[in-house]
């Protein structure tokens, strides 16, 4: 079995690979230690941010890029400009450095705060689970919920929805059924 290990800041990612297998093991610490195991991703220790689900889908989503990232993800991300021209310059020393599983780590270190996060996105936009709509009053995705005001607002819970149809001067969800102000719904894609 292989292993290569890169500490880049805050964050340590082990690669194990056999002849039949890859996995990860990434460690990010703060105060506390979060780690997670991938591809059966595992959490443990103190978590940083508010959101645990969503920092173990972005550490997935990352394992994923790293092993198999679009040979163009850098005209994908940044475009054909100077930008990616610089950018695509330093990955490619990078991968000379560090080879194929060390790159993605080491580039990302090498971004300043804009650039690291518009890759995030772009990862995002790659492996991260779709919704076809946005709650207005949360900003979460969402694909089933309330519609309101035909269809310019989206509300992801029955509470989110009472409070807003109560704005609107009705006395519950029902009287706004039945006065044609909302109705729930699910979505399976943006277009629908």
């Amino acid at each position: 079995m292989n292993a290569l290990s890169v500490t880049i800041g805050n964050v340590h990612l082990t690669t194990y690979r056999d002849a039949n297998s890859v996995s990860y093991q990434v460690y990010l610490t703060t105060e506390g230690t979060q780690s997670v195991n991938a591809p059966n991703v595992t959490t443990s220790g103190n978590l940083i941010g508010t959101n645990a689900y969503k920092k173990t889908d972005i550490m997935k989503n990352l394992h994923r890029f790293i092993i198999n990232y679009p040979h163009n993800f850098i005209e994908e991300c940044y475009g054909n400009g100077w930008l990616a021209e610089h950018l695509q310059t330093k990955f490619n020393s990078l991968y000379d450095k560090y080879g194929a599983m060390g790159v993605i780590p080491a580039f990302i270190c090498e971004l300043d705060s804009g650039n690291e996060q518009r890759l995030y996105d772009y990862i995002d936009s790659l492996y991260g689970e779709k919704f076809a709509r946005t709650c207005t009053a949360t900003g979460n995705g969402m694909n089933s919920g309330y519609v309101i005001n035909d269809g310019e607002e989206h509300y992801s819970t029955e509470e989110l929805a009472l409070s807003r149809v109560k704005e609107l001067g009705y006395e519950s969800l029902e009287d706004a059924f039945d006065d044609d102000a909302r109705y729930w719904t699910e979505w399976e894609s943006e277009n629908d």
